[in-house]
């Protein structure tokens, strides 16, 4: 093989090496754009469930109110405040509390806080876990 042979040759295989590199990056592209999709409509639907589980729950009881949330506390009130406006998912959340008011649910924002211990066997300190919370509310049938 002569030199300029094996340059087109090493030229082609480049060509062909980079044509399969985009493939797969094109190929791995979709599939993260379908599981993200899958991963939104799945938090979606979980959310949308747990609120009316917990809204079932409450009316059972004879409330006429509940909260609930799907993520951590935070360690300051304006963390907490925070993680629904910056939750990755915001715009599913919002989406969640407007077809509750559509259903007719009274749907606010409310900060809540537990205290906790350190350690339950060795010590009395305590520290506090801020939750910013969803709370809706609705009418008690008479």
């Amino acid at each position: 093989m002569k030199a300029i042979e094996a340059i087109k040759l090493s030229l082609q295989n480049k060509a062909r090496m980079q044509k399969t590199a985009e493939k797969k990056a094109k190929k791995a592209q979709k599939a993260a754009i379908k599981n993200e999709k899958e991963e939104r409509k799945e938090f979606f639907a979980n959310l949308l469930k747990y609120a009316n589980e917990v809204i079932i729950s409450a009316t059972e009881e004879g409330k006429t109110e509940t909260t609930f949330a799907m993520w951590p506390g935070g360690d300051s009130p304006v963390a907490a405040e925070s993680q629904i406006d910056n939750h990755g998912y915001s715009d599913l959340i919002k989406k969640v509390e407007r077809k509750l008011r559509d259903d007719g649910y009274k749907v606010e924002h409310v900060l809540t806080s537990s205290e906790h211990y350190v350690s339950y066997d060795t010590s009395d300190e305590k520290y506090t876990t801020y939750h910013a919370e969803i709370k809706v509310s609705w009418e008690k049938v008479k």
